[in-house]
């Protein structure tokens, strides 16, 4: 059983575990030392299809009998909102939960990201275990205390930072993944090491190679194809140890900057043209939006002489051999585009938009000591009528 210990000082609570276990003991170990008796399971449509009863039926205890209750939300970006968070208080108020009583999260991101909001606010704080099922969610959603939901203004616009107590990781979820999640895990878990690990990033490639040679393929095209990739690729150790190692990374940048004062900053790499793609075009994936993001950035970067080329065009290649379209569609409003750029979350100068540039895979491009890279209104607008 591997665990990762995360502290991060500035977030509560500053300390918890990562654990990769298909067991439930963690969390009945948490229930004793808390001294809880009541337990809300959230999740959301997806999980409700593949796994209704699955925590239900392994919370158990010979000694002890708990009171498990379940609410299921719906799925996709347009539930992430305030009222969803107002329903599942409800539900806690409603069976008089405690703060020592426990919520879990067992789905993607947007069923982390609700529910550990839902936990940073009830009563001030409640003890949150989250069980992520997605590639995207293990990589990224778990590990940091994120939590929030959207509105009209933007992505993640009401939140809060609060931890988990204890993260479950357990890889076998995967294997009920539609393709197209598996892909934008892909990107998340990939963009850790573009950021800061190239051996990894090299490593990450020679596994996707080994999996399309294990079907006689170079990229993917037609849905058998991409079942046997997802199937192959999750059956490979390899694969669950490069998960554990892009985990590690983005730990040790929540560790040294819990707060994203800085460093942490970096890990928003493609997210600022990703999320405006993402306002703009709902049926889009995260990961996917943050694809096209990415590599829209970093062409920026390397016009501006800062990305080097060759790098850039690994990154496209991996992209590529995993079936990703990272152009951005030429019929998008690109002015409603800024406008969104112009109300993200992490913007913090007026008139400008800021963007995370690498100078090759591994290596942050850093400017006056500062990982983000600001651009004028008008200059953005100039380069994606260009690069569109």
């Amino acid at each position: 059983m591997t665990k990762l210990n995360v502290n991060t000082p500035h977030v509560y609570p500053n300390q918890y575990q990562i654990i990769f276990t298909d067991e439930i003991n963690p969390i009945l170990g948490l229930m004793k030392e808390t001294k809880g008796n009541k337990i809300l399971i959230v999740n959301d449509l997806n999980i409700e299809k593949y796994y209704p009863n699955l925590l239900q039926s392994q919370i158990k205890d010979k000694n002890k009998t708990y009171e498990i209750h379940k609410h299921t939300i719906g799925i996709g970006e347009e539930i992430k909102t305030i009222q969803t968070v107002e329903n599942i208080l409800e539900k806690l108020f409603v069976n008089k939960f405690t703060k020592n009583d426990l919520i879990i999260s067992m789905g993607g991101g947007i069923v982390n990201d609700v529910t550990g909001y839902t936990a940073s606010i009830y009563k001030r704080g409640m003890i949150w275990t989250s069980v992520p099922t997605t590639l995207l969610a293990m990589v990224d959603a778990s590990i940091g205390g994120k939590t929030g939901v959207n509105n009209s203004f933007g992505k993640n616009m009401r939140g809060s930072m609060y931890n988990p107590s204890i993260v479950i990781i357990n890889t076998n979820y995967l294997n009920t993944l539609p393709q197209i999640r598996l892909t934008e895990g892909l990107v998340e878990l990939a963009k850790h090491f573009i950021l800061f690990d190239k051996n990894n990033f090299i490593r990450l490639n020679k596994i996707i190679d080994n999996t399309l040679n294990s079907i006689s393929l170079t990229t993917l095209e037609m849905e058998e194809h991409k079942q046997k990739f997802k199937s192959n690729l999750i059956k490979d150790p390899e694969f669950k140890q490069i998960i554990i190692e892009s985990m590690k990374i983005k730990k040790d940048v929540v560790e040294k900057d819990a707060r994203e004062n800085n460093l942490r900053k970096a890990l928003n790499l493609g997210h600022t043209i990703g999320h405006a793609i993402e306002i703009l075009d709902p049926n889009i994936k995260h990961g996917i939006a943050v694809a096209k993001g990415t590599i829209a950035e970093l062409t920026y970067g390397m016009e501006k002489g800062i990305v080097n080329k060759d790098d850039l065009s690994h990154i496209k290649n991996f992209y590529s051999k995993i079936d990703i379209d990272y152009s951005i569609k030429k019929d998008y409003d690109l002015k409603t585009l800024i406008k969104y750029m112009t109300n993200d979350k992490k913007r913090t100068l007026k008139n400008l938009i800021p963007i995370v540039l690498i100078n090759g895979i591994g290596d942050i491009y850093k400017y006056n000591g500062s990982v983000v890279y600001n651009l004028g209104e008008d200059e953005m607008l100039d380069f994606l009528e260009n690069y569109c």
